[in-house]
């Protein structure tokens, strides 16, 4: 026979409850580098419970992670619609959001997005969505050429990561910080910071930013001069791009490659 209503009730509130150990899970692995355990965690989470906004937002995480960013941002908007409205929940998923917007180049809603959710978010409730707000921030302001408030941004946001522990994101952030230091010129600290996610990026296991950040690290070691640590860094990426077959990453590691012919050509004379 039917269940009654008050066991059906039970069971699912446990669902519930499971789905967000899962997610909780899921965010723990994601931290750690630990992305086919978050995967495999995210994936639990959203059949114990489907509706539920943590395990939507744990395979959004997981998908963008792995930069499917049309599911994540399909399942970051599902979870908003089921947040409440005002709440750290729901400024956390705003950010999700305009995260994917700044990788879809929707830079006007990126950075209404992001400056709403860093004001927002309690430093001491939420340090981490609040610690990629800033970054994401600081990657949009550098390309509008506000390279003063971008570097502070990134470093705010790295230390609360590295006051968290968070592998994953301090890594990314700082390959990201490192790219704003090559802009500057600033050649010494931009390879400290290269060297620095890279070191962090490969025990994770981040394919795809290995490829870009060793990519940059090889253009880097061009315009210092360095021919056989750029060839280095090449072909590091190189190795990275194919595991993950991205053609962006592909035409970006060829972009870096020609300033190392065009260094060849200057030794060569």
């Amino acid at each position: 026979g039917r269940a009654s209503p008050v066991l059906a009730a039970g069971f699912a509130a446990a669902a519930f409850a499971r789905a967000g150990d899962l997610a909780a899970l899921a965010s723990a692995d994601l931290a750690r580098g630990r992305i086919e355990e978050a995967r495999a965690h995210a994936q639990r989470a959203a059949l114990a419970s489907p509706g539920d906004p943590q395990a939507l937002r744990a395979r959004a995480l997981v998908a963008h992670a792995e930069g499917r960013l049309p599911d994540a941002r399909a399942d970051y908007g599902a979870a908003l619609d089921r947040a409440e409205p005002g709440s750290r929940e729901a400024a956390r998923l705003r950010a999700d959001v305009a995260t994917v917007h700044l990788q879809q180049r929707r830079l006007d809603e990126a950075r209404e997005g992001l400056e709403a959710a860093i004001a927002a978010l309690d430093p001491d409730d939420a340090p981490v969505p609040l610690a990629l707000a800033e970054g994401n921030l600081a990657i949009l302001l550098q390309e509008l050429g506000e390279l003063d408030r971008a570097e502070a941004l990134f470093r705010q946001g790295i230390a609360r990561l590295r006051e968290v522990g968070h592998l994953l994101f301090t890594a990314h952030l700082v390959a990201y910080a490192g790219a704003l230091a090559h802009e500057r010129g600033a050649e010494g600290a931009a390879a400290e910071r290269y060297r620095a996610a890279l070191s962090s990026l490969r025990r994770i296991g981040d394919a795809r930013l290995v490829a870009v950040t060793a990519s940059a690290f090889g253009a880097l070691e061009c315009a210092r001069g360095r021919a056989e640590a750029a060839d280095e860094r090449f072909e590091e990426a190189a190795r990275a791009a194919a595991e993950i077959g991205d053609p962006g990453v592909t035409r970006t590691l060829a972009l870096h490659r020609l300033q190392r012919r065009l260094l060849e050509g200057g030794d060569a004379h």
